[in-house]
């Protein structure tokens, strides 16, 4: 199952400066191992997944392509804490 999210990433740029990102991002939930059963049946666990879609600056340009490894690890890390986020809330009564 996928479920799309959306949250915007506070970035301060190495002049000082701050800007922020609208991120989209797809999640695709994992499932755990079946074990038991005849072999057949049995299958490994599936982590989930994230997969970013669109990262749009402040003057609206979409600049998921033009990121560098180090800037989507860390808004790929940033999506993860969002979706540790969300279930933090979605647990609260």
């Amino acid at each position: 199952m996928t479920s799309a999210h959306q949250f915007v990433y506070p970035l301060e740029l190495p002049d000082g400066t701050e800007t922020s990102y609208n991120i989209t991002f797809d999640l695709t939930a994992g499932y755990p191992a079946r074990l038991y059963g005849p072999p057949e049946s049995c299958y490994p666990a599936e982590p989930p997944e994230i997969e970013i879609t669109e990262v749009i600056d402040e003057e609206g340009e979409d600049i998921l392509y033009t990121l560098s490894d180090e800037e989507y690890e860390l808004i790929e890390t940033s999506c993860w804490e969002e979706v540790e986020r969300l279930q933090t809330e979605a647990q609260e009564p």
